[in-house]
């Protein structure tokens, strides 16, 4: 399997979004922190085009960035306040490894 290229794959998302009217795929923020976790792109059948996170990657990236949570904290983070959230079809998406 070929490994994504981070800067390719914000590259398609971000022009992707420059011709949706819907305003496109939506992408975690803070992006400085979230985008190191990105693997790719996913096609919603019958929809649009959407970010892929790597779960791991992610809390990876919020370890390194965030010294004041420990793992499970960054991990129930995660779960609470980005996959559980529901914010439209648009939404990204998280691949568990």
């Amino acid at each position: 399997m070929m490994k994504a290229n981070r800067n390719a794959v914000v590259e398609v998302l971000e022009g992707y979004t420059e011709g949706c009217p819907d305003g496109g795929p939506l992408m975690f923020e803070p992006r400085v922190v979230f985008d190191s976790a990105l693997v790719g792109t996913a096609q919603q059948c019958g929809g649009g085009l959407l970010a892929c996170y790597s779960f791991e990657r992610m809390v990876e990236a919020m370890v390194g960035n965030n010294r004041e949570l420990s793992l499970d904290e960054v991990i129930e983070h995660i779960y609470m306040n980005m996959l559980d959230a529901f914010v439209g079809p648009l939404a990204p998406v998280v691949l568990f490894q």
